[in-house]
């Protein structure tokens, strides 16, 4: 107490109280906002890590912020709101002002690659179908009712090679009596009835325009290999496609009974039929798409397709009178 009263009775005292006290003040405040920086310096490195055992693709190689231009900066502000799994797709290292593309797309085209049994991959598309096909048969597998049945069927490898062609034999016999147009029509008819787009394809779909109504479309169809290009450019890697894909009709003739020279007799017919619908294809006109969905009565499309049986094939498929686009 004698201290603290002398202290208050001098001056210089007082001061050297007050300088003490305000250091002491100073160094907590230093340790205090250390510790908030190294506490956030290793809360930030944890984040780090997690986000790297999540995606380790997902954390792209930049060079420093500060030695970025402007423009990539941003870009990378610009993605940091996004998910890994999005920017693993992006190339930070681009100005997206200076190239979009790259900047939006330059990691997907870095690490993707096209499977060899497409002429091209999509991500939103095909990247998403195989995530669901893959999930889809983890539940098939597993499961104990009638779709895992079918599933298992299917999947009889062995026993299906085993019968090799005798379960589609009625199928091929029909074929093979084909004596004329209106034989011919009947046997489209019942494929097109189990979904084989043979010659052209059909579906039931929402109207592009008034999504509130249904159409019948029907769309070209009758091509195995991706589009008409594949059948008409004459480049040697277009050409190895079709020899590819002629020695698959071969194979598959084979294995339904076909002997090799009914086989390759036989392809070279297909080969032939899809090159002329491919060539139509090629030199159909552009539409534009709000100009090609022209609604039409039954009738109507009857009319405009005489050469065709389409009223055989409305019969065959149960469909009724109505709106065709």
């Amino acid at each position: 107490m004698a201290d603290i009263a002398d202290a208050g009775e001098h001056p210089s005292r007082r001061r050297n109280l007050a300088a003490a006290v305000g250091f002491a003040a100073a160094v907590c405040a230093v340790c205090l906002v250390g510790c908030v920086v190294v506490t956030s310096e290793r809360a930030a490195g944890r984040r780090a890590a997690l986000a790297q055992q999540a995606d380790p693709a997902a954390l792209l190689p930049v060079y420093p912020v500060s030695n970025a231009p402007m423009g990539v900066q941003k870009g990378r502000a610009a993605a940091s709101v996004f998910p890994p799994s999005v920017v693993r797709q992006m190339d930070l290292n681009e100005d997206p002002c200076n190239d979009f593309y790259q900047y939006a797309c330059g990691g997907f085209e870095k690490h993707v690659k096209i499977p060899e049994d497409l002429g091209g991959f999509a991500r939103s598309w095909d990247g998403g179908s195989a995530k669901i096909y893959k999930e889809m048969r983890e539940i098939l597998e597993s499961d104990k009712g009638k779709a895992g049945d079918w599933y298992r069927a299917c999947m009889m490898v062995d026993h299906i090679n085993e019968m090799n062609a005798e379960p589609i034999q009625p199928y091929l016999k029909q074929i093979a009596d084909i004596q004329d147009y209106d034989d011919m029509w009947a046997v489209m008819a019942q494929f097109q009835f189990w979904d084989v787009p043979a010659f052209f394809d059909w579906w039931v779909g929402a109207d592009n325009l008034e999504p509130s109504l249904m159409n019948l479309y029907f769309g070209t169809g009758g091509l195995i290999l991706p589009d008409y290009s594949f059948y008409t450019d004459g480049s040697a890697e277009m050409q190895s496609h079709r020899a590819a894909y002629r020695e698959f009709i071969v194979t598959q003739l084979k294995l339904a009974g076909l002997s090799d020279e009914e086989a390759n007799h036989d392809a070279d017919v297909c080969m032939e039929i899809e090159t002329e619908l491919a060539v139509y294809q090629r030199l159909e006109p552009y539409v534009a798409l709000k100009k090609s969905f022209v609604h039409i009565s039954h009738d109507e499309f009857l009319k405009q397709n005489p050469n065709i049986n389409f009223k055989l094939l409305f019969d065959k498929m149960g469909i009724e009178d109505g709106a065709i686009a």
